[in-house]
């Protein structure tokens, strides 16, 4: 006489539940097996054997290829999730201290609406909730983009570890209506030319020359150190090797730059380097601030803004200063991947979409003729 097949007792239930996403084991009466089921792409899948414990396992390669599921610690929260992550795995990725910082400023927006939140029963709804929140807040489309960025990068870790068997924020949407934020401006060759002559003298007018001329980024052209300026040559240059980031709030001179790419040497106009030769005599930092250390980036947009205002022109940004650069270049016929180059991309595709500004009037189709 055979074995028979475990059977589960009649008083406990005929479905056993398992994690939200994980699918479900059950004994059917009628085969007298055990039957596991998920859904996986729109489709119910199944898959039977002879004990729980072998249904399970056989559930887990259908759903995760030859590894069995891992069971969800049902009182995890996200919020643990997000620091674990921050912890472990964003150090080892190599990211630029900025980038650190903006993942840390995303994590504390989901802490303070889902930190609380079961992983297991966190959903694409609560996600968009929260998001929602945030732009009620007055974030703009721009930063909720990098916030739900954030979020679904953490959670595509903890997947990617079996902590949780699917990525709601990967589907999460924004909500309708978000802000956008403002377009990025550049200046006109004639109105650059006036906030120069009105930065005359300024402490920081090299500074700014080096992002309206150079295209620096405004951390990078506030790196600039002695060493890296060579203006006694025929051929002057400036060396991208360090830059100014924040960190916990305050300005700190680093080698880490935002990109792999970042690292340069740039040939620089001679009245840029007029402007840098008196003040690589020294050493270390050209551009300080009062107390002799790097200077603060809110210092740097305040004095821009007033210098825009004193020369009667459209306000700034310092990294606008960076998109007038490549409109200069772009409108003196440079070609995109030099431009690339000189900004510190490794492909023409950011020239393309973000510092690619569009003239008053496109010229072209004026030349056309028809044949008479």
């Amino acid at each position: 006489m055979g074995t028979s097949s475990p059977r589960p007792p009649r008083s406990r239930a005929a479905r056993l539940r398992r994690p939200q996403g994980e699918g479900s084991i059950y004994f059917e009466d009628g085969r007298n097996r055990w039957v596991g089921q998920v859904w996986l792409d729109g489709r119910r899948r199944k898959v039977s054997a002879t004990t729980r414990e072998g249904a399970a396992r056989a559930l887990g390669k259908l759903h995760h290829g030859d590894e069995s599921i891992r069971s969800i610690d049902r009182r995890s929260r996200v919020g643990a999730l997000l620091i674990e992550w921050q912890t472990m795995a964003l150090p080892n990725a190599g990211n630029a201290p900025s980038t650190l910082e903006s993942h840390a400023w995303a994590i504390a927006l989901w802490q303070e609406r889902i930190g609380s939140v079961r992983l297991v029963e966190l959903d694409v709804v609560k996600v968009e909730r929260a998001l929602a929140s945030m732009a009620k807040a007055g974030l703009s489309r721009a930063s909720l983009i990098k916030v739900r960025s954030s979020l679904r990068q953490a959670l595509a870790w903890a997947e990617r570890r079996r902590v949780i068997a699917y990525n709601p924020a990967a589907n999460a949407e924004l909500p309708v209506g978000a802000k956008g934020t403002r377009s990025r401006r550049a200046l006109t060759a004639h109105d650059l030319a006036s906030l120069l002559a009105q930065l005359e003298g300024h402490r920081w007018q090299a500074m700014f020359a080096l992002m309206a001329r150079v295209g620096l980024r405004p951390g990078e052209a506030a790196g600039v150190c002695a060493d890296a300026v060579d203006v006694a040559c025929d051929s002057p240059t400036v060396s991208v090797i360090r830059a100014v980031h924040l960190e916990r709030g305050r300005p700190v001179l680093g080698e880490s730059l935002k990109t792999s790419g970042a690292r340069r040497t740039l040939a620089i106009p001679s009245d840029v380097a007029e402007l840098l030769r008196p003040l690589v005599e020294g050493e270390g930092l050209l551009f300080v601030a009062p107390d002799g250390g790097p200077v603060w980036p809110s210092t740097v947009r305040a004095e821009l803004l007033d210098a825009c205002a004193a020369a009667g022109i459209t306000a700034v940004t310092p990294n606008e200063l960076r998109h007038t650069a490549a409109t200069i270049m772009a409108d003196g016929g440079l070609p995109p991947h030099l431009i690339a180059d000189v900004l510190g991309h490794q492909t023409t595709r950011m020239v393309d979409a973000v510092y690619r500004h569009r003239p008053p009037v496109i010229r072209g189709a004026e030349s056309s003729t028809l044949p008479a």
